[in-house]
């Protein structure tokens, strides 16, 4: 059966993240913010292979799904979202913000919308999300997830 979804926007967290480091960037004296970046990163797939061995997001295969934009899925897609924000500067005392903020998402559409499954804010998210799919195989049978490796 084919569900209308909106695909998720940014997680608030990752967002404020990203706000807040462009705001104190903003406040730095030209000296301090020479060099200064920051940088937001987000996208969404609805899942069609996963490799078992794979440590970031080239390991899940899949079509490629718009933030906030609707798509039209079977019932029983999985779908990833993936948002990261980081900042580099030399912060002042006081209003450091940390390196990277991010979040990783399993999805799974179902027929009154999308069910989180399984959130990560690590570094090794991908390998978080990889784990609990091969825990959960039957799940990726039902989605049409092919699994490789593992």
């Amino acid at each position: 059966m084919s569900i209308e979804i909106t695909v998720p926007g940014v997680d608030v967290i990752v967002q404020y993240h990203h706000e807040d480091a462009e705001h104190e960037i903003a406040r730095m004296s030209p000296s301090r913010s020479y060099g200064a970046d920051t940088n937001l990163s987000t996208w969404r797939r609805a899942l069609t292979a996963v490799k078992l061995n794979g440590t970031d997001g080239y390991a899940f295969e899949g079509h490629s799904l718009k933030p906030e934009d609707s798509a039209t899925l079977n019932a029983g897609t999985v779908v990833i979202a993936v948002d990261t924000s980081w900042a580099r500067a030399s912060w002042y005392a006081g209003s450091y913000v940390k390196p990277v903020e991010r979040s990783a998402r399993l999805l799974l559409v179902k027929e009154d919308g999308l069910e989180t499954l399984i959130e990560s804010s690590k570094k090794s998210w991908a390998r978080d999300l990889l784990g609990y799919l091969a825990t959960n195989r039957q799940l990726c049978e039902e989605a049409g997830i092919e699994i490789i490796g593992g």
